[in-house]
């Protein structure tokens, strides 16, 4: 007898799709079942073979092994042990058919020969001592150095073995079915525990219908590495636990040329988050989720926010609500507001529940460009922004900070300069608590308004 392996290293069927289906093999074009050895030397022979959960084929002991058969053959797997023992191949796979597996013949694994005529997916060995593929039937006279259209060259990955020196970028798979990449050339070297001389380890789960692939490329010296994605335009990349937690979505838009870039530090300097990209003035958008917030150190970081100017030309009230909950200080500004007749305009903050007009801790001083015109008082309803004639126009600022988030208390200090019957300077100052967080703040007088705009600017 004559057993040839059915390939030169260790062959892995797709775990995705054919773990737990059954390798056989068969008489060249008969149905009559051909015996696999476990080596050359044919002692150890098995009718059929299991793939196991990574794909590899394995013997009557659970051991991982290359398939030798004696002769010409067809190669076929079968979902079940059941259909294999009964040559049911109505649900089968044809994984090889008439494959000549002595390959000092003139068959598949010999080398090239330009008389013959070859078949899909025949093997041979061309003259550069690789080994290609024929991708036509009846492929004859096509030397497959010279010509890829008729073949594929292959690369084989083996089982890592203590005995043979890898060169860098040589690939093997080791024992717990992984695949590494040499870094080195070395020997004696296991992928598994050694992660100096080996980059791993590196899995692959092919899914049904897959597009889209990860690519890593390698670099000359000085040049970054990269890890890219290939298939469908605009594809980008997710980072996931073993158990589908997601870490980290990375998105990709069209004709994108700004990015993000990450750098680590020596000791005695911070990593830096960097803008980057092709345009010359580049930024850096973060967007929250919902009421979520953005955080250094656990406190939470927030812009100023403009609101929408309103204009005080019209009813009692001018106000501003949906103030957010991590608003921590507030600016009211008033331009030229007047009332129809003389009026006393204040501010009012409010919580959910609406605004509140009683409870405030705080007063007023004033007084008048007439020497020793002057005097200070208590107000309860609201924070003091203006006492105006009909004729009177008063500008200022008034801001509010909170002292307590806990009992949602509210400090406030503002000046106001009212021009016209009397030129007046008002300044105020004072608190109070809300029984909810402040959502709502408003400008109230107790005539009708007729001039002027207010605005406001929170932060956090």
């Amino acid at each position: 007898m004559s057993f040839a392996p059915i390939a030169l290293t260790m062959p892995q069927y797709d775990r995705t799709l054919y773990a737990g289906y059954w390798l056989k093999s068969y008489e060249q074009g008969g149905t009559t079942p051909l015996n696999m050895a476990t080596d050359a030397g044919g002692l150890t022979t098995l009718a059929k073979a299991e793939l196991d959960t990574q794909g590899f084929p394995l013997t009557a002991g659970s051991a991982r092994f290359i398939p030798f058969i004696d002769g010409d053959y067809d190669l076929w797997l079968f979902p079940t042990e059941a259909e294999a023992d009964a040559n049911d191949t109505s649900n089968a796979i044809q994984l090889a058919d008439d494959v000549n597996a002595d390959p000092d013949s003139t068959g598949q694994l010999a080398l090239w020969d330009t008389n013959l005529s070859y078949d899909i997916p025949e093997i041979i060995l061309g003259s550069d001592d690789n080994y290609y593929r024929s991708l036509i039937d009846s492929n004859s006279g096509n030397n497959p150095t010279s010509s890829p259209v008729q073949w594929e060259e292959l690369e084989w990955v083996g089982i890592w073995n203590t005995n043979i020196t890898y060169a860098i970028g040589d690939p093997v798979f080791a024992s717990d079915g992984h695949l590494y990449i040499a870094r080195v050339s070395q020997s004696g070297n296991d992928p598994i525990s050694d992660g100096v001389n080996w980059y791993g380890n590196l899995k692959r789960i092919a899914v049904t219908s897959g597009v889209n692939e990860l690519v890593a490329t390698d670099s000359a010296t000085g040049v970054a590495a990269t890890l890219s994605v290939e298939g469908e335009d605009d594809i980008g990349l997710d980072i996931n636990t073993k158990n589908s937690e997601e870490i980290i979505k990375l998105r990709a838009v069209a004709g994108g040329v700004n990015e993000t870039t990450l750098s680590n530090a020596a000791a005695g300097n911070d990593p830096t988050f960097t803008a980057s990209g092709d345009d010359t003035d580049v930024g850096e958008n973060h967007v929250m989720k919902g009421t979520g917030e953005f955080q250094v150190d656990g406190i939470a970081v927030h812009r100023s926010v403009l609101g929408t100017p309103l204009t005080t030309t019209s009813g009692n009230t001018a106000g501003f609500t949906s103030i957010p909950s991590w608003v921590k200080r507030i600016t009211f500004n008033i331009n030229q507001v007047s009332a129809s007749s003389l009026a006393t305009i204040q501010l009012q903050i409010g919580d959910s529940g609406g605004y509140e007009s009683s409870g405030y801790n705080g007063g007023f001083f004033w007084a008048t460009t007439s020497v020793g015109s002057g005097d200070a008082q208590a107000l309860t309803t609201g924070i003091f922004a203006a006492g105006a004639a009909a004729s009177d126009v008063s500008d200022g600022t008034i801001m509010l900070t909170l002292l307590n988030s806990s009992t949602n208390l509210w400090c406030w200090q503002g000046a106001i300069w009212t021009n016209g019957s009397t030129d007046t300077g008002y300044a105020c100052s004072g608190s109070k608590a809300l029984t909810g967080t402040l959502d709502r703040i408003q400008l109230t007088s107790n005539q009708t308004l007729d001039l002027g705009s207010v605005n406001i600017l929170y932060e956090g």
